[in-house]
């Protein structure tokens, strides 16, 4: 189909005029006239085709890494959900009122409706709102444990909580994933597109998972050191 609309007069005055390369004299040596013309022609499109595959193995590629991370943050944050469990029942810890879990709820409630509302008009500002809720708890946490950052870094805000073993090492690979996916989410935005609705919500429960465990823990440390 391709042969019907090509210019011959072009392609032969564009032979003549390479003929003379000695380059181009060994190719037509060794390849048929036809095949070296077909390339020529279709130059534009192998060239598009190529530049879609690679976009494709990229995007593939990052889709798989985010994968990685959020089953990285459900492992650490799931094992520290146990072990909070058994240590309340072995220090037989009062637990939450129920005015206590209900306005817990309302809050998460009021929080999930912003992140929506985010979440369809641009995914960026919808991971940057479930890490913004996560490095807020955190630093709560870390003033009630007399840690003040003066660099606003929270990764040495984790590295403090965790010498003071208020952050456990599971929590603390948790955030560390949680942080990776939405550093990479930004890093990547504009050179393959917004990261897909689907994963920005699973990065927003995963979010409000260690957001929760945070609170658990500052009010622990508010109970301890008050």
């Amino acid at each position: 189909m391709v042969l019907f609309t090509i210019n011959w007069g072009d392609i032969s005055e564009f032979v003549s005029s390479v003929l003379n390369s000695k380059f181009i004299t060994n190719v037509l040596s060794s390849w048929p006239l036809a095949i070296v013309i077909i390339i020529f022609v279709l130059r534009g499109s192998i060239k598009k085709v190529i530049e879609e595959k690679l976009s494709s193995f990229k995007v593939g590629s990052v889709e798989f890494y985010f994968e990685k991370l959020l089953e990285t943050a459900d492992e650490g944050l799931n094992r520290e959900e146990l072990k909070s469990q058994a240590t309340e029942e072995g220090e037989n810890e009062e637990p939450f009122k129920l005015t206590d879990a209900i306005d817990d709820t309302f809050k998460e409630g009021s929080l999930i409706s912003k992140f929506n509302t985010l979440v369809k008009t641009n995914v960026e500002s919808g991971i940057n709102y479930g890490w913004k809720l996560v490095v807020t708890e955190l630093n709560s946490l870390a003033i009630a444990a007399g840690y003040f950052s003066l660099d606003n870094d929270y990764r040495n805000t984790i590295s403090f909580l965790r010498k003071e073993n208020i952050l456990s090492d599971d929590l603390v690979i948790a955030l560390t994933s949680l942080e990776k996916f939405y550093e990479t989410a930004r890093n990547i935005h504009g050179e393959l597109g917004n990261v897909s609705e689907i994963f920005a919500t699973q990065y927003f429960g995963r979010c409000l998972h260690a957001k929760r465990k945070l609170y658990i823990l500052k009010e622990k440390v508010n109970r301890e050191r008050g």
